[in-house]
């Protein structure tokens, strides 16, 4: 399975937890919102009116779903899940790299003008001027002379 398969796996397992857990703290809010707006209803105070009594079955039924539901644990399962999967697509890629560093350098061709650029510019940065210069004379390799203008300045 290449890296990019993995990749495409771990993003589908993420989004699906992460709609687990959407769709759990949705769930509680439209149950919360009902409860509030039963509670609105009810009129405390009126003369013969059971509000008093519904708030608390409102109350109580909010609670029942709540410990029915469990809706905190969802979340912390679903973000252990979540985990699971960003964990599992490191694995993944080390699954998908070649073991052995001797094969990995013979699978990777530098073109020789690239390397000997990288070296150069590095002995500028690095302020290793007369080295540098000597290199790019021996690999008949020529900078910038504003790139090395910079360097000389500052060595």
């Amino acid at each position: 399975m290449c890296i990019r398969d993995r990749f495409d796996e771990m993003k589908a397992g993420i989004l699906k937890e992460r709609a687990n857990i959407l769709g759990s703290i949705d769930s509680v809010m439209a149950d919360l919102e009902e409860a509030r707006d039963q509670i609105r209803a009810a009129k405390v105070g009126l003369p013969g009116d059971d509000a008093k009594f519904k708030i608390v079955t409102s109350v109580n039924t909010l609670a029942k779903k709540l410990e029915v539901m469990k809706p905190t644990q969802k979340v912390v399962d679903a973000n252990v899940e979540y985990f699971k999967h960003i964990s599992k697509f490191g694995k993944g890629i080390m699954k998908s790299l070649n073991p052995s560093i001797e094969d990995a350098s013979y699978q990777i061709k530098f073109p020789p003008e690239i390397l000997n650029r990288a070296i150069a510019e590095h002995l500028y940065k690095n302020g290793i001027i007369e080295t540098a210069e000597m290199f790019c004379a021996e690999c008949k390799l020529s900078l910038p002379e504003d790139f090395k203008k910079k360097y000389v300045e500052i060595g």
